[in-house]
């Protein structure tokens, strides 16, 4: 009994409480937003003014924005890994974990809750990027003067569709990692969290695109829908001579390519430094 009455103890110890899995997904967050803030300026005035993303004036002051950014990054990872990670280990309606219907369902409820918490704080990333010299604080006092809470809860519709088909698509990492027995803060998991990752947003991909034209829409203004925005792209794209041409182009607007690679690695990068700071946490137990 003694014995068993130990190993329990162990046992118990060796559970991360909620507020360490929050100071995981912090530094995860730190760590992407730090290293991918010039990219993911670079990537919004692309669309922003439709050119390449390697135009020059995409990376003229590429930590503009960047405590947004911070701010951003740090709270999405603080409340999506840690989300995710707690709601794994539960059963939904008979589902166990390791089922893709499981996976699924814990990708659902992830994305909608990541969603609907950090809106308002994207939303004034994306203000912030917008603006010559403008910070955190200036662009929400702006966006406040200008519109109330309106322009807060601004992209929440397409940034929930976002969310949620890009994490029911990510979570399925997690039986790619099992299936082929690689540990979660190894190297192996950070290119195939990546590969992961790639395929996740290229499907959200168009919810994506139709969030950042609500976001650069003008403050006060309403913004156009999800439909109107995805059937003026489609519109346009069936003009082009070729269907090679039409795909060219859609993947061009969507950022299908250079910003879906960003999101990927950026991602991967947040999903191992996370297992890793996890791993440190236990080992010292």
């Amino acid at each position: 009994l003694a014995k068993i009455s130990t190993g329990c103890r162990q046992k118990k110890t060796k559970e991360l409480t909620p507020g360490e899995m929050f100071g995981c997904g912090l530094v995860s967050g730190i760590v992407q937003a730090v290293s991918m803030s010039p990219a993911d300026r670079a990537l919004y005035l692309a669309i922003k003014h439709q050119r390449s993303i390697w135009t020059r004036a995409n990376w003229e002051r590429p930590f503009q924005g960047a405590v947004s950014a911070l701010v951003q990054r740090a709270l999405n990872n603080s409340l999506y890994f840690p989300i995710e990670d707690y709601l794994s280990q539960k059963s939904y309606w008979g589902w166990q974990k390791g089922s893709s219907v499981h996976a699924l369902l814990v990708g659902l409820f992830t994305g909608s809750i990541c969603a609907i918490v950090l809106n308002p704080v994207v939303a004034v990333k994306y203000h912030t990027w917008g603006r010559e010299n403008a910070s955190f604080w200036s662009s929400s006092l702006h966006m406040w003067s200008k519109g109330g809470i309106t322009p807060f809860i601004r992209g929440t519709t397409a940034l929930l569709a976002r969310d949620v088909v890009f994490s029911i698509v990510f979570c399925g990492r997690n039986k790619l990692l099992d299936m082929t027995n690689t540990p979660a803060g190894s190297a192996r998991a950070l290119w195939l969290s990546s590969l992961v990752g790639l395929v996740a947003t290229a499907v959200s991909a168009p919810f994506n695109f139709a969030r950042n034209i609500q976001y650069a829409h003008t403050t006060g203004k309403r913004p156009p829908s999800i439909r109107s925005i995805l059937a003026a792209l489609m519109w346009d794209a069936r003009h082009r001579q070729t269907n090679r041409d039409m795909i060219r182009f859609i993947c061009w607007r969507t950022q299908v390519g250079w910003g879906s690679l960003r999101v990927a690695i950026g991602m991967g990068i947040s999903a191992v430094v996370y297992a890793r700071s996890k791993d440190w946490l236990l080992a010292r137990k």
